[in-house]
């Protein structure tokens, strides 16, 4: 990390906490006991749910992200977020972040990859080989429920997938039907 260009600015609401332009955390309280202003130290984050964090002296944990933006950017409006434009959750050097509506942040995700989508959702039951599988068989009355028991997901869940309203990022050769000439 370059900091010949790290910028410093105190944070607000915080006294004797200074945020930097590189993402990084100080303070500069005074130790009760010894009476002299310390020297800035810097703080330690904790990753939570792959955002880095800090606990500042009001005892609550803080997104160093959210307290760099409102530092360097500007206040977050309510209903807004803070956006990693390059898709990595614990680099929040102030030109990596952006202040968005929650639509655009989502869209910001599935651009980089980090939209838990399908298999990299961490409760999906379906993957995509068994999407292609189950789209590729021959419809009949009963297959999503008959499906669904095999491998233990929801009757809905499989319907979604079968009929395309879920699992869309999955592509597969539209079944027809000889009968009726039309894609399944």
């Amino acid at each position: 990390m370059d900091t010949s260009t790290e910028e410093w600015k105190p944070i607000e609401g915080h006294k004797g906490y200074e945020v930097s332009s590189m993402g990084r955390v100080r303070s500069y309280r005074i130790p009760r006991h010894r009476g002299f202003q310390a020297l800035p130290r810097i703080l330690k984050t904790t990753p939570q749910s792959g955002y880095l964090c800090v606990t500042l002296s009001d005892r609550k944990t803080h997104g160093v992200h959210r307290l760099v933006a409102s530092s360097f950017i500007g206040a977050i409006p309510a209903g807004m977020q803070v956006a990693h434009l390059d898709g990595n959750p614990t680099n929040n050097v102030v030109i990596n972040l952006a202040i968005t509506t929650p639509k655009v942040n989502q869209g910001h995700r599935k651009i980089h990859g980090t939209h838990a989508m399908g298999e990299k959702n961490a409760n999906a039951i379906l993957t995509d080989e068994l999407v292609k599988e189950l789209r590729s068989m021959k419809y009949y009355h009963g297959i999503d429920s008959d499906f669904a028991n095999r491998i233990g997901a929801a009757h809905s869940a499989v319907q979604g997938a079968r009929t395309g309203r879920t699992w869309r990022h999955v592509t597969t050769p539209p079944h027809r039907s000889k009968a009726r000439g039309r894609a399944l």
